[in-house]
């Protein structure tokens, strides 16, 4: 799924594409190519405009399942594991 850079929104909290097929990352915590903090990456699971997202698919995922994240270029990192 897509991802964008996103802030802080008026109330102080994290902004989210309005988009179910979109996540936002934060983009005042770490990026991919950072060697240590944390990626924050947040999406709607469902809305009555766009319907169910991808992030609704996460439930279906086995225990210690890994995602994965892929930057501009390709490279790809792991983003951690399903509890």
């Amino acid at each position: 799924m897509a991802v964008e850079p996103m802030g802080v929104d008026d109330d102080g909290l994290m902004e989210l594409p309005p988009d179910t097929a979109v996540a936002g990352w934060y983009r005042f915590g770490s990026g991919l190519d950072a060697e240590d903090g944390t990626i924050v990456i947040a999406a709607h699971v469902d809305s009555n405009a766009y319907g169910l997202g991808p992030f609704a698919e996460l439930r279906n995922l086995a225990p210690g399942a890994e995602i994965l994240l892929s930057g501009p270029d390709g490279a790809q990192a792991p983003f951690g594991a399903i509890d």
